[in-house]
């Protein structure tokens, strides 16, 4: 008959289970777990490539005609007539618009008719004086009768002068009834109506003419030596993207308005181009060196500086490691910033992703 074991203690029993516990806890701390690799960031670059030394500057400025008239009668009266509408042409001596013409030939009738009663009044005087002198000659008429005969005669020279004068004048006056165009002109708009009473030089029709267009812009004191007539240019407009056209400045203004000078640039052929569309005039100025033009987004500035990262070899096919170069700066262009110095040709400019890289951190390069 077997004896009894004797149970252990509760307090013996904690204790081994603890003991196991520990080991089976040490035992899973000596085997460390692989920490997941994060992948790189990608990011985008360009390569610096040296431009020859031209700067290109771009001003802003608005098409207008070369020639812009505001057609007027040079007399009032009613309009009768008015051949004109906006948008349309107009050709070379075409009368686009008329005044009513018979209170004008009234006025020229007029002037006439007293023109031939000074003339009728010319002949009398003239052989009056003729008489008279002949009674001078013979003692049978005095010398205050000869000098009375010869003044009327003179007189009367003179209102004839007077009379020709205001016929002519009359017929100026009823030919200024008719409003034409001296050259080929497209209609802008049309200010006055048929029967409307218009004064001498109350616009009634405004035109454009001419085959060329211009293009006013504004040019800073800092640049105007840069120009002179002759320069070429660059001509594009907002309405019609995609497309350039030739320019060359016409006129250069020789006093500022504020800081500015106003240069006038002449677009060859007008084509679809319209008065008064938003335009961009771009010159290439030759600076006599090469520069370096970077999208702007690529050029950062902290508390050091301006900076830029560049890309260099990360020792493996699509790795690259960031290296943070300061650079100088000059203008921003319509192309981008202009770098002049803190890259060489050659070098990876990140251009993407700059607020989340660092110096010395590597980057997948896209």
């Amino acid at each position: 008959m077997r004896s009894k074991r004797p149970s252990p203690h509760p307090s013996v029993l904690f204790r081994c289970v603890s003991q196991v516990a520990l080991l089976a806890l040490l035992a899973g701390c000596g085997e460390e777990e692989p920490v997941p690799e994060l992948p790189l960031r990608a990011v985008r670059h360009v390569t610096v490539t040296p431009e020859p030394g031209r700067r290109i500057r771009s001003f802003s400025g608005v098409s207008r005609a070369a020639q812009q008239a505001s057609l007027s009668f040079k007399v009032a009266g009613t309009i009768s007539v008015l051949d004109a509408a906006v948008g349309g042409s107009v050709r070379k001596g075409q009368i686009i618009a008329g005044l009513d013409p018979s209170g004008f030939r009234l006025q020229l009738q007029q002037a006439e008719a007293e023109l031939l009663r000074a003339e009728a009044e010319r002949r009398n005087a003239a052989v009056n004086y003729e008489r008279v002198k002949g009674l001078y000659e013979n003692r049978s008429a005095s010398r205050t009768d000869l000098d009375a005969a010869r003044a009327a005669s003179e007189s009367t020279n003179a209102l004839v002068s007077a009379a020709a004068r205001a016929v002519e004048l009359a017929r100026l006056n009823l030919s200024y009834t008719s409003l034409g165009v001296g050259q080929d002109c497209s209609v802008v708009d049309v200010v006055a109506d048929v029967g409307e009473n218009v004064g001498a030089g109350q616009p009634v029709v405004e035109v454009n003419c001419g085959e060329h267009l211009e293009i006013a812009i504004t040019v800073p004191e800092t640049l105007i030596a840069h120009f002179s007539p002759g320069l070429t240019g660059e001509i594009a407009f907002d309405a019609l993207p995609g497309r350039t056209f030739p320019g060359v400045v016409s006129e250069v203004g020789v006093a500022a308005d504020g800081t500015a000078f106003p240069v006038t640039v002449r677009m060859e052929g007008t084509g679809e181009v319209r008065s008064g569309l938003a335009a961009r005039v771009d010159f290439a100025f030759d600076r006599g060196e090469s520069t370096t033009i970077l999208p702007a987004v690529s050029v950062a500035e902290d508390e050091r500086g301006r900076f830029v990262f560049t890309l260099v070899d990360g020792g493996e096919a699509g790795v690259g490691v960031i290296r943070r170069k300061p650079v100088e700066v000059g203008e921003l262009t319509s192309r981008g910033l202009e770098v002049i110095s803190g890259v060489a040709p050659g070098d990876r400019v990140v251009t993407a992703g700059i607020s989340v890289i660092r110096d010395g951190m590597k980057v997948r390069v896209d």
